[in-house]
């Protein structure tokens, strides 16, 4: 088995375990749920749900239209950054702030710690660099803001939102519209992170390349 060959089996190897652990972890939290609606409103499920799909359809139907798309190197981009923001804004603030039962505590680490970890590592390895530009960090707003707006519009009529810092329940307008500037910064700034490691990543290869080669 040369290179490639062994590459080739490393990812179909860490696809298959992300798309299994994934899924399993979202028909878990389904069938706990009390209000599929509720569920899946909130940006983790969401994100991990589109990775989960955007795998399946790969590993399954890697030619199909949808399958190229799915594996075009911005797309596949922007489901890193969302899946860090998932991970981070969950472990730094909302995960000390109750006690989880078993269940519970199963399927967040996996959507919020393995899945995030398993993809972003998936990307460094296996994602060609090299492709990306500045202005991808900024298509990839698209998503959040019209989340965000999903968001709010939805809990003004059913009287629920998501997460806290957009909660109109609790907080004013003003406060929620600064936490949105804040949240969609972070996205931003993973974002031109994300292009400046794929730019630094391509021009490390292609030095190792040049060395090699003489």
């Amino acid at each position: 088995m040369n290179t490639n060959q062994a590459q080739s089996v490393s990812k179909r190897s860490i696809d298959l375990f992300i798309v299994l652990t994934t899924w399993l972890a979202i028909i878990i939290m389904v069938a706990m749920s009390e209000n599929i609606v509720n569920t899946f409103s909130y940006f983790t499920v969401l994100s991990n749900l589109i990775i989960a799909l955007s795998l399946t359809v790969t590993l399954v139907l890697p030619v199909s239209k949808l399958g190229r798309f799915l594996t075009n190197i911005s797309v596949q981009s922007s489901l890193v950054e969302y899946i860090i923001i998932v991970s981070l804004i969950y472990n730094l603030f909302i995960r000390s702030s109750w006690i989880q039962p078993v269940p519970e505590f199963f399927y967040n680490n996996i959507l919020h710690v393995v899945t995030p970890v398993l993809y972003v590592l998936r990307w460094i390895l296996f994602v060609p660099k090299g492709k990306l530009r500045l202005s991808d960090s900024f298509k990839w707003l698209v998503f959040p803001f019209a989340y965000l707006f999903y968001s709010l519009i939805r809990g003004s009529i059913v009287n629920w939102y998501p997460y806290f810092f957009i909660d109109l329940r609790d907080i004013s307008y003003i406060k929620a519209s600064e936490n949105i500037f804040f949240v969609i910064l972070l996205f931003l700034l993973i974002g031109l992170l994300i292009v400046f490691i794929d730019n630094k990543i391509n021009k490390q290869s292609a030095i190792n390349e040049f060395s090699l080669g003489n």
